[in-house]
């Protein structure tokens, strides 16, 4: 019970914090993956292309310009952007997964939910986790540690036997 109290004062506190964050807060990764998010919501799954030359809505060239960011008018310069000389693009160098998140939100609401989202789900998963052993009847429910293994003659001290496993013949070192 006092585990979830702690829990709920611990999601709470977060979620205060997060709910004071701006979706520009100056922080370059912020800035790409919302524009991750933006192209999924503009092309689908397309959105998947991220080359900075389609950029023709001029979003991050504005995201770049609401931060202050110095270079934000030349391409090789933009932040979280890698050239890949292969395909002669430049692209964004995250995996899309937090971009796609992002765009099941609307535009210009999507950081603060998805902050809230997952810090529900965290909190979520740790309430429900009998592991965390606060659930399910305090410190005397914890299953205790496992033991180490029991060393034998022909085991060294990096090899141990499982438990339960019978212990292997000594081998003859005086044959041969």
């Amino acid at each position: 019970m006092l585990c979830g109290i702690g829990l709920l004062v611990v999601l709470v506190s977060n979620i205060w914090t997060i709910s004071g964050w701006s979706e520009s807060r100056g922080v370059y990764d912020d800035v790409c993956y919302l524009r991750q998010a933006h192209l999924f919501q503009q092309f689908g799954l397309d959105g998947l292309n991220t080359d900075i030359k389609r950029d023709d809505d001029r979003y991050l060239v504005n995201k770049l310009k609401a931060i202050n960011f110095p270079d934000w008018n030349t391409v090789g310069r933009a932040p979280c952007h890698t050239w890949i000389a292969k395909t002669g693009k430049h692209v964004i160098q995250y995996p899309p997964g937090t971009g796609f998140a992002l765009a099941l939100f609307p535009e210009g609401f999507q950081v603060i939910p998805l902050y809230v989202l997952a810090s529900i789900v965290v909190a979520w998963a740790a309430r429900s986790d009998p592991s965390a052993c606060g659930s399910r009847g305090g410190a005397a429910a914890c299953p205790a540690p496992p033991q180490p293994a029991a060393m034998t003659a022909s085991t060294s001290a990096i090899h141990r036997m499982p438990p339960g496993m019978p212990t292997p013949p000594a081998s003859d070192s005086s044959a041969g």
